[in-house]
């Protein structure tokens, strides 16, 4: 890992459009994204040289609910640990946002086939005994 250089930043849009479509995810508008990028309450980027190849975003609420968005691996950087590492700077960022006594809750939508690296990170699927399923609606 220590060819890689992490920040605590978002990436610039066009590094981050490249890593969505790398994997496998659609460009989002170039505005939209400079838009909801600059409201992240916290992101993770992790860089090989100039190459933009893992990052995370936290976005929510600050009390009751956060999400983790745009959990993203370079295909090529895959199974080196990074996803293990955007994900454990992102959930220690929300860890100093947990009450004593009391709670929080992380949510994220998984991309399909996916689902097992989360689980290794203590989530669970929907729909359980507890939740319903995790649904979505695209605005056009």
């Amino acid at each position: 890992m220590n060819n890689f250089q992490m920040v605590e930043e978002t990436p610039v849009v066009e590094k981050y459009n490249e890593l969505r479509v790398l994997g496998t995810l659609r460009p989002i508008d170039v505005n939209l994204a400079k838009i909801g990028l600059r409201h992240s309450l916290y992101a993770v980027s992790f860089y090989h040289g100039d190459t933009l190849v893992a990052m995370g975003r936290v976005v929510g609420d600050m009390g009751i609910i956060f999400y983790l968005q745009d959990v993203i691996v370079h295909p090529n950087y895959q199974n080196m640990g990074l996803g293990t590492k955007v994900i454990s700077n992102l959930l220690n960022y929300i860890k100093g946002f947990k009450p004593e006594n009391g709670e929080i809750m992380v949510g994220l939508m998984s991309s399909m086939g996916k689902e097992s690296f989360y689980e290794k990170h203590g989530f669970f699927r929907r729909p359980n005994n507890n939740y319903g399923n995790g649904m979505s609606l695209i605005i056009k």
